[in-house]
C-alpha cells in the first residue's frame, strides 16, 4: 500500500509540474506578461518555502520534490514576468483593446 500511495504522490507531483508549462511557454515564446499577478506568485513562493521546510522536517520526499519543482517554476515565472512586465502578445493586446472599447461605449466616453 505504501508504494501505491507514493506512486500517487509522484503522479500528483508530475501533474503539478506539468501544469506550469503553458504559463512558462507563453511567457518565453510570446514575451507576454498578461494576466500574471506578481504578488500572487510571491505569496506562492513563500508558501512553497514553508511547505518545503515542513517536508524536510518530516522527511517527506514526495512533498520535498514537489516544492523544489514549485520553487523552480515560480522563480522562472517571476523572473520573466518582471522582464516582460507590460509586454503583451498580439492576442492579449487585441483583448485589452477590445475591453477598453467596451468600457468606453458603456461609459459614453467616445
Amino acid at each position: 500500500m505504501s508504494f501505491v500511495l507514493q506512486l500517487i504522490g509522484y503522479v500528483g507531483t508530475f501533474l503539478s509540474i506539468y501544469a506550469y508549462f503553458p504559463q512558462i511557454r507563453h511567457l518565453l515564446k510570446e514575451r507576454c506578461s498578461a494576466g500574471i499577478s506578481i504578488k500572487m506568485y510571491v505569496i506562492w513562493i513563500i508558501s512553497s518555502i514553508c511547505i518545503l521546510l515542513y517536508a524536510i522536517s518530516i522527511m517527506a520526499m514526495v512533498i520535498f520534490v514537489l516544492q523544489i519543482a514549485n520553487l523552480m517554476a515560480i522563480s522562472i515565472i517571476l523572473i520573466f514576468a518582471k522582464k516582460y512586465k507590460g509586454d503583451f502578445c498580439p492576442y492579449h493586446t487585441a483583448l485589452q483593446s477590445k475591453s477598453l472599447d467596451t468600457l468606453k461605449e458603456k461609459s459614453g466616453l467616445e
